[in-house]
């Protein structure tokens, strides 16, 4: 009796164990938001090591030509292939790869009338148009085709009763463009006509009933191409997300240019914080070579900042002014990877202005990457800048289970994607 006392009692001791393993394992899986996401598991990551913040744009930049390949989450490859920072031996934990963070995208102008009940009825839209004084109310789209096909990069214009440009913008690869009437809410503007041009101009009379015209205009095609900026913001409030990002916009980089070798692409990788700190803006121009870019972008660490407010309208002014674009590219794309506004006095409230039109005088798309910190004013802040220049909006959520909370933005139903994936993704419908 003794012994078949004993063994029940081992038996019984095993399955104890065996069930509290079996539980312990099915809480450890965190799966992502099931409305239209990917079913993707996500393991909590350990914390960042900091990488080396001396670094010299243009030195160091050979890196292994095997690197060319874009990694994935999936992949035989982990994060040891990214591991030393330029002149460093400092390693970057495995658990930090491709693939961690989630986020969601939505375009302004392709939801415009969701966007007009907005700034009708949202109090915060409304805080946010008294602070920055931008009015996306009065939209204007224009459709340019050669009679067939979409015409890429043509300018279009409203303009006065005296042929003075109101604003100014360029179609994008399908051939459309996006302009306001009133960009800022305290002017009015007496538009007149909207012209659009390319090879040859055609000028009709501006209807204010009337949201969408169609042009037919003869056009030069170019060369597919690409320009492809970022610009991050790399102040303290950066940290709980910055090691993840730079990890996610490197395999970007290399995805895009390993899918578009027969393209041209160039590649920009600026950064920036904040007045007062040891540098305002770190910029590197445009070329080929991204294993350079690269190189500078893995060197940057989070540091500094002070305050809430950040730099934002001079690493703008920066990214457009002091760079030479490409006026034909295919596309010209600059991703705004931030957790914070710029400072909201008079100077800086025109300085966005000028540079939010300049960007779409020059068919430079904005794209935001709102980041953990980013509040309501802001969200509101980002979106504009996107619609104006033909961007879209994205914007980091919480299922990946990395960084401080994201708030979640004044949308409608929205899918849930891989960070990686989904700028992927965007780049490419910029091209196709």
């Amino acid at each position: 009796m003794k012994r078949f006392l004993s063994v029940l009692s081992f038996v019984l001791l095993l399955v104890f164990t065996l069930s509290l393993a079996a539980g312990c394992s099915s809480d450890a899986e965190t799966g992502l938001n099931p409305a239209g996401s990917p079913s993707t598991s996500i393991s909590a990551p350990e914390p960042p090591v900091e990488p080396a913040e001396d670094f010299t744009y243009g030195s160091e930049s050979e890196l292994s030509s095997a690197a060319d390949a874009p990694v994935h989450a999936d992949s035989s490859t982990t994060a040891e292939h990214y591991s030393e920072a330029p002149g460093q031996g400092q390693q970057t934990p495995p658990s930090i790869h491709p693939g961690l963070l989630t986020a969601g995208e939505w375009n302004d102008n392709e939801n415009h009338s969701f966007l007009l009940n907005l700034i009708q009825t949202n109090e915060n839209f409304r805080t946010f148009e008294s602070m920055w004084q931008f009015d996306l109310t009065n939209q204007v789209k224009a459709i340019v085709t050669d009679g067939e096909n979409p015409v890429n990069n043509s300018r279009v214009e409203l303009l006065d009763a005296q042929g003075n440009v109101i604003y100014s913008a360029r179609t994008n690869n399908k051939g459309v463009a996006y302009l306001f009437t009133n960009l800022r809410s305290t002017e009015q503007n007496a538009v007149a006509h909207i012209r659009a041009s390319s090879a040859t101009s055609v000028m009709k009379e501006f209807d204010p009933a009337v949201s969408s015209y169609d042009f037919s205009v003869s056009s030069q095609t170019a060369p597919k191409s690409l320009d492809l900026t970022f610009v991050i913001d790399t102040t303290g409030s950066m940290g709980d997300e910055l090691e993840y990002l730079k990890m996610e916009l490197e395999d970007i980089i290399r995805n895009v240019s390993y899918n578009n070798s027969n393209m041209d692409i160039r590649l920009s990788v600026n950064v920036y914080r904040d007045v007062g700190d040891d540098y305002v803006v770190r910029s590197t121009p445009f070329e080929n070579d991204i294993n350079n870019q690269i190189a500078f972008l893995r060197a940057q660490r989070a540091q500094g900042g002070g305050d809430w407010e950040e730099a934002v309208e001079q690493a703008l002014a920066d990214a457009l002014e002091d760079h030479d674009w490409n006026d034909s590219a295919t596309a010209k794309l600059m991703f705004l990877v931030l957790d914070a506004p710029p400072h909201n006095t008079e100077s800086i409230r025109n300085e966005m202005h000028r540079l939010t039109a300049l960007s779409s005088d020059m068919g430079v798309r904005i794209i935001p990457i709102a980041s953990s910190g980013i509040d309501k004013v802001t969200e509101f802040l980002l979106r504009t800048l996107s619609a104006a220049t033909g961007g879209t909006y994205v914007f980091l959520t919480d299922h990946s289970g990395i960084g401080e909370p994201h708030i979640d933005p004044t949308i409608e139903q929205y899918t849930v994607e891989l960070l990686d994936e989904l700028i992927v993704r965007v780049i490419n419908e910029y091209l196709e």
